[in-house]
Protein backbone atom coordinates (compact mmCIF):
# COMPACT_ATOMS: atom_id res chain seq x y z
CA UNK A 1 0.00 0.00 0.00
CA UNK A 2 1.68 3.03 -1.02
CA UNK A 3 1.70 6.00 1.52
CA UNK A 4 0.88 8.84 -1.30
CA UNK A 5 -2.20 10.44 -0.27
CA UNK A 6 -1.65 13.91 -0.83
CA UNK A 7 -2.64 15.27 3.22
CA UNK A 8 0.48 14.49 5.26
CA UNK A 9 -1.49 13.32 7.85
CA UNK A 10 -3.95 11.69 6.19
CA UNK A 11 -5.39 8.18 7.95
CA UNK A 12 -4.81 4.93 6.15
CA UNK A 13 -6.58 2.82 8.90
CA UNK A 14 -9.49 2.31 6.46
CA UNK A 15 -7.59 1.07 4.06
CA UNK A 16 -5.81 -1.40 5.85
CA UNK A 17 -8.71 -2.64 7.77
CA UNK A 18 -10.05 -3.62 4.32
CA UNK A 19 -7.07 -4.87 3.26
CA UNK A 20 -7.59 -7.16 6.29
CA UNK A 21 -11.27 -7.62 5.39
CA UNK A 22 -10.20 -9.49 2.28
CA UNK A 23 -7.79 -12.04 3.94
CA UNK A 24 -4.65 -10.54 3.78
CA UNK A 25 -1.84 -10.98 6.36
CA UNK A 26 0.65 -9.22 4.96
CA UNK A 27 1.16 -5.67 4.31
CA UNK A 28 4.23 -3.47 2.22
CA UNK A 29 4.04 0.16 3.19
CA UNK A 30 5.85 2.01 0.78
CA UNK A 31 7.10 5.52 1.43
CA UNK A 32 7.96 7.51 -1.20
CA UNK A 33 11.02 10.32 -0.70
CA UNK A 34 11.56 12.93 -3.06
CA UNK A 35 14.78 14.26 -4.99
CA UNK A 36 14.95 17.02 -6.84
CA UNK A 37 16.24 15.38 -9.54
CA UNK A 38 18.57 13.02 -11.07
CA UNK A 39 21.39 14.83 -10.09
CA UNK A 40 20.35 15.37 -6.54
CA UNK A 41 21.67 13.73 -3.19
CA UNK A 42 19.58 15.73 -0.53
CA UNK A 43 15.98 13.30 -0.25
CA UNK A 44 13.17 14.76 1.59
CA UNK A 45 9.18 13.90 2.78
CA UNK A 46 7.24 15.83 0.40
CA UNK A 47 4.39 17.38 1.73
CA UNK A 48 1.03 16.51 -0.35
CA UNK A 49 2.95 13.61 -2.34
CA UNK A 50 4.44 11.65 1.28
CA UNK A 51 3.23 11.36 4.34
CA UNK A 52 5.17 13.09 7.94
CA UNK A 53 7.24 10.95 9.86
CA UNK A 54 4.29 10.86 12.64
CA UNK A 55 2.03 9.42 10.05
CA UNK A 56 4.64 6.78 9.26
CA UNK A 57 4.53 5.80 12.56
CA UNK A 58 1.20 5.69 13.26
CA UNK A 59 0.19 3.86 10.07
CA UNK A 60 3.09 1.47 10.75
CA UNK A 61 1.22 0.81 14.65
CA UNK A 62 -1.56 0.21 13.00
CA UNK A 63 -0.83 -1.94 10.68
CA UNK A 64 0.46 -4.08 13.36
CA UNK A 65 -2.22 -3.91 15.24
CA UNK A 66 -4.71 -5.10 12.92
CA UNK A 67 -2.35 -8.27 13.07
CA UNK A 68 -0.12 -7.54 9.43
CA UNK A 69 3.08 -8.92 9.28
CA UNK A 70 4.54 -5.67 8.17
CA UNK A 71 7.10 -4.57 5.21
CA UNK A 72 8.31 -1.09 5.33
CA UNK A 73 9.59 0.27 1.48
CA UNK A 74 10.88 3.75 1.53
CA UNK A 75 11.04 4.35 -2.26
CA UNK A 76 12.65 7.32 -3.84
CA UNK A 77 10.83 10.12 -6.60
CA UNK A 78 11.87 12.92 -8.49
CA UNK A 79 10.24 16.46 -8.14
CA UNK A 80 11.79 16.70 -11.97
CA UNK A 81 11.76 14.49 -14.49
CA UNK A 82 13.23 14.29 -17.87
CA UNK A 83 12.57 12.03 -20.41
CA UNK A 84 14.12 8.50 -18.92
CA UNK A 85 14.93 10.00 -15.66
CA UNK A 86 13.46 7.72 -12.57
CA UNK A 87 15.28 6.45 -9.50
CA UNK A 88 17.43 3.80 -11.35
CA UNK A 89 18.84 6.58 -12.99
CA UNK A 90 20.28 8.82 -10.34
CA UNK A 91 23.60 10.42 -11.17
CA UNK A 92 24.31 12.75 -7.52
CA UNK A 93 26.10 16.13 -8.45
CA UNK A 94 27.42 16.15 -5.25
CA UNK A 95 28.80 12.08 -5.40
CA UNK A 96 28.42 9.02 -3.64
CA UNK A 97 29.10 10.47 -0.48
CA UNK A 98 26.67 13.05 -0.05
CA UNK A 99 24.21 10.54 -1.57
CA UNK A 100 24.72 7.71 0.72
CA UNK A 101 25.09 10.49 3.93
CA UNK A 102 21.47 11.62 3.16
CA UNK A 103 20.21 8.05 2.28
CA UNK A 104 21.45 6.51 5.65
CA UNK A 105 20.20 9.36 7.47
CA UNK A 106 16.66 8.80 5.92
CA UNK A 107 16.63 4.98 6.24
CA UNK A 108 18.19 5.30 9.74
CA UNK A 109 14.96 7.09 10.86
CA UNK A 110 12.72 4.69 9.12
CA UNK A 111 14.67 1.74 10.59
CA UNK A 112 13.88 3.40 14.30
CA UNK A 113 10.19 3.32 13.61
CA UNK A 114 10.42 -0.79 12.30
CA UNK A 115 12.24 -1.90 15.06
CA UNK A 116 9.59 0.29 17.84
CA UNK A 117 6.88 -1.51 15.67
CA UNK A 118 8.79 -5.09 15.20
CA UNK A 119 8.37 -4.97 11.68
CA UNK A 120 8.98 -8.12 10.04
CA UNK A 121 11.25 -6.50 6.94
CA UNK A 122 12.94 -3.29 5.93
CA UNK A 123 13.87 -2.75 2.50
CA UNK A 124 16.76 -0.33 1.55
CA UNK A 125 17.65 0.49 -2.02
CA UNK A 126 14.81 -0.25 -4.10
CA UNK A 127 15.43 0.07 -7.92
CA UNK A 128 18.72 2.65 -7.84
CA UNK A 129 20.50 0.45 -10.17
CA UNK A 130 22.57 3.50 -11.27
CA UNK A 131 24.56 3.39 -8.02
CA UNK A 132 24.40 -0.67 -7.43
CA UNK A 133 28.06 -0.60 -8.14
CA UNK A 134 28.93 1.20 -5.04
CA UNK A 135 28.80 -2.48 -3.10
CA UNK A 136 30.75 -1.31 -0.34
CA UNK A 137 28.73 2.00 0.68
CA UNK A 138 25.76 -0.23 0.41
CA UNK A 139 27.30 -3.24 2.92
CA UNK A 140 28.62 -0.17 5.31
CA UNK A 141 24.71 1.18 4.89
CA UNK A 142 23.02 -2.13 5.85
CA UNK A 143 25.14 -3.01 8.58
CA UNK A 144 24.03 0.56 10.15
CA UNK A 145 20.49 0.05 9.06
CA UNK A 146 21.08 -4.11 10.85
CA UNK A 147 22.32 -2.41 14.34
CA UNK A 148 19.36 -0.04 14.78
CA UNK A 149 16.83 -2.91 13.09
Amino acid sequence: MGLFASEPTYDYVQLLREIWAHGAESVQLVVPFYLEDVGSHRMFLRPGFSPSVENIDRTVGQAKNLGFRVQLMPILRLKKRERGDWRGTLNPKAGATAFFGAYQKEMLSLAKIADRHRVEDFVIGSELLSLEHERQRWLRLVAKVRRVF
